[in-house]
């Protein structure tokens, strides 16, 4: 069980007040193991299960971002099965249970892929979810700071070689400058 203070701390401090693991910044997978911990306990199934919900999130999503960009569900079903069977899984995202912070990860990157999707003929005001999804993603891995940039340059790049988008205009630019820079 994490004290109070261990809860407050990872906002300051290191994610991991026992240091079995390297000092990042994760608020979100402390709160994560630290509430699945108060669910669960040192119960080793229902830890698994929830895993295993997690990866079945991150093949679902992975396969409906794959289906609407290709326009073919059977390629998006045919990504799935080689996610979810491929040989690396399970010694990556699969039913590692400290991996659990690398599921939540994708599923905050997938879940703005799949927004990206909805929102990239829009405004940038429509795309304050994927800036939600952006925060939420660098509270749980310090990497996600990478995500706006990264969905900026896709819909460039898009924009560029498709031509079925416009190009990101200098406010979806800016907007995504003071995320990145008010997360750092």
């Amino acid at each position: 069980p994490w004290s109070s203070a261990e809860l407050s701390g990872v906002w300051h401090g290191t994610w991991d007040p026992q240091h079995a693991f390297a000092v990042f910044f994760r608020p979100l997978v402390s709160w994560f193991f630290a509430g699945t911990f108060e669910l669960f306990g040192v119960h080793a199934p229902a830890h698994l299960f929830l895993s295993l919900v997690l990866l079945t999130g991150i093949v679902f999503a992975l396969a409906v971002f794959v289906a609407r960009e290709s326009g073919s569900t059977a390629l998006g079903a045919l990504t799935a099965v080689v996610y979810a069977v491929h040989p690396n899984t399970p010694w990556s995202t699969g039913v590692w249970l400290t991996n659990d912070s690398h599921k939540l990860a994708g599923l905050a990157v997938l879940a703005s892929l799949v927004v990206w999707q909805r929102v990239r003929h829009r405004g940038a005001a429509a795309w304050w979810p994927i800036v939600l999804l952006a925060v939420a993603g660098f509270l749980v891995k310090e990497d996600n700071l990478m995500l706006i940039p990264a969905l900026l340059t896709a819909q460039w790049a898009r924009a560029r070689l498709l031509r079925d988008v416009a190009p990101p205009s200098r406010v979806h630019w800016a907007a995504g400058a003071i995320v990145c820079a008010g997360l750092w």
